[in-house]
């Protein structure tokens, strides 16, 4: 389902002389029946993010992300299409994650 793209949007600065450990997750722009609203997690720092995360050993991105939207909002899922994938850079600890991005609706 979710194809290797060459280029990939950027997120955050990839620091010289630091060493990023390689990370994948996945996120979903999960839209209601009307496709009017879309489903976020709200952070202990009252930040809004998509809900998706880690893909733990042995998960495909599709098992992940039906996953970490049951865990993070309780919502089912079904999976409409890829968006696309981009590179993020975390500070802390160094890491650098590749994310794919599913769009996707609360069943």
């Amino acid at each position: 389902m979710i194809s290797d793209e060459k280029k990939r949007p950027t997120f955050g600065v990839k620091r010289k002389g630091r060493h990023y450990q390689y990370k994948q997750s996945v996120y979903g722009v999960a839209y209601d029946q009307r496709q009017q609203t879309f489903l976020t997690v709200e952070t202990k720092f009252n930040n809004l993010l998509l809900p998706g995360g880690r893909i733990e050993r042995g998960e495909t991105p599709e098992q992940a992300l039906h996953r970490e939207l049951l865990e993070e909002t309780g919502f089912s899922i079904q999976i409409d299409a890829p968006i696309g994938r981009a590179e993020q850079y975390v500070l802390t600890p160094d890491e650098e994650a590749i994310l794919y991005l599913v769009s996707c609706s609360v069943s």
